[in-house]
């Protein structure tokens, strides 16, 4: 069913690409000049991104007491990131839980407890931010975007009240339901664990700039100057919608979130399309080759499991 929502969505998404690249055709065939002096800094802050996403794979191996080497928190990384390219619904993540079941035998319960706890605190970061960068703007340029604003506070309050306070189930009879209730309550013991949600929120917060800096590199490389408090709003905006993956890494989605994003705020709707497109560009290129390196390398089993003492 997945799959097949996916794939109606996506061929929705290109339908509607179609008519509208015909519909702005003139638009497209003056598709500005791309500067290349920005390619290789957007292609590092690819990796960059790739490498701190892993030092969070690495942050919750500790919290189960696995000691990952640097090959395997960064490979895991790029392998889930590939496999997010490639399917629907952040499908690369179970790449990722196959190998830590595998090797390390950690229960996928505990896998979706760590996947839990990222979106969660991940969603109440970027609200928080999107609701002060706002704020912000409005002070600095006098915009305001009520839709946007009332995005951020429904996430921002959904996520505050999983992240404060959740219930305690205890066992049913219910096979699959206590798979559910088993999260739910490592859910509970993992969130009060101050300095380790410190550290996911700081990880998190890291990404969210070297995603910035990147669309900020993208709208320059096209010679559009849009301020980079609008360019820190857009990308948190972009980063829910890739969260939310209902097509391979959000293909057309995140573009469109981009581009409607960069309407809303005054930017331009199709700067925004060509900077969302030059991001994915770049952003699949490394992607697919830190991935297929890591895939045949982690597979291989050059790396032997070890655990912390």
């Amino acid at each position: 069913m997945r799959k097949i929502i996916s794939i109606l969505v996506l061929i929705l998404i290109v339908i509607i690409s179609i008519y509208f690249i015909r519909d702005n055709l003139d638009e497209f065939n003056n598709i500005p000049k791309v500067s290349f002096s920005y390619i290789i800094p957007m292609t590092i802050l690819v990796i960059l991104t790739v490498f701190v996403n892993g030092l969070g794979i690495k942050v919750f191996g500790k919290y189960y007491d696995i000691k990952l080497g640097i090959n395997e928190w960064f490979g895991l990384s790029s392998i889930t990131a590939m496999g997010n390219y490639m399917t629907p619904f952040r499908g690369g993540v179970a790449a990722r839980a196959v190998y830590l079941k595998k090797v390390y035998n950690l229960p996928y319960t505990s896998f979706l407890t760590t996947i839990a706890a990222s979106y969660i605190v991940r969603f109440f970061v970027y609200g928080l931010f999107g609701i002060l960068l706002s704020f912000i703007i409005f002070k600095s340029y006098n915009f305001f975007n009520k839709t946007i604003i009332s995005v951020f506070f429904v996430i921002i309050i959904i996520s505050f009240i999983a992240l404060i306070i959740p219930p305690t189930f205890g066992k049913t009879k219910y096979k699959y339901l206590n798979y559910i209730i088993k999260v739910v309550n490592e859910w509970n013991i993992m969130r009060k664990n101050y300095s380790f949600l410190f550290k996911v929120l700081l990880f998190d917060t890291v990404v969210w700039i070297l995603a910035s800096l990147r669309l900020y590199l993208a709208f320059k490389s096209f010679s559009f100057e849009v301020p980079f408090l609008f360019v820190l709003l857009i990308s948190i905006l972009f980063m829910l919608a890739f969260f939310l993956s209902i097509t391979p890494a959000g293909l057309g989605i995140v573009e469109a979130v981009i581009a409607f994003s960069a309407e809303a705020i005054g930017a331009g709707f199709l700067p925004g399309i060509y900077a969302g497109i030059l991001d994915r560009i770049i952003s699949t290129i490394v992607v697919f080759v830190l991935g297929s390196i890591f895939s045949y390398t982690l597979m291989k089993g050059n790396f032997k499991p070890e655990k912390l003492e």
